[in-house]
Parts: C-alpha cells; structure tokens; sequence
C-alpha cells in the first residue's frame, strides 16, 4: 500500500491535469491510502 496526501486525491478528482490524474487513478485502485489530520 502507498501513504498519499490530498494534493494526490484532488489530481484524480479534479482531472486538471490529464497525465497525473492517471497516475493518481492507477496509485489509489492499487490500494493507496490516506492518515487524517485532526489538531484543535
């Protein structure tokens, strides 16, 4: 599995840049996945 960051998740969402948001869609079906960041 690999550790991605948002800016990995908004490439696929957004498809602004066509060659990345492929790389970001093939990372995340292979199982990528993310740590939640919560600070008060």
């Amino acid at each position: 599995m690999t550790l991605i960051d948002t800016n990995v998740i908004l490439r696929y969402l957004l498809n602004d840049i066509p060659e990345q948001a492929d790389k970001a869609e093939s990372v995340i079906k292979t199982g990528a996945f993310t740590l939640p960041e919560i600070k008060f």
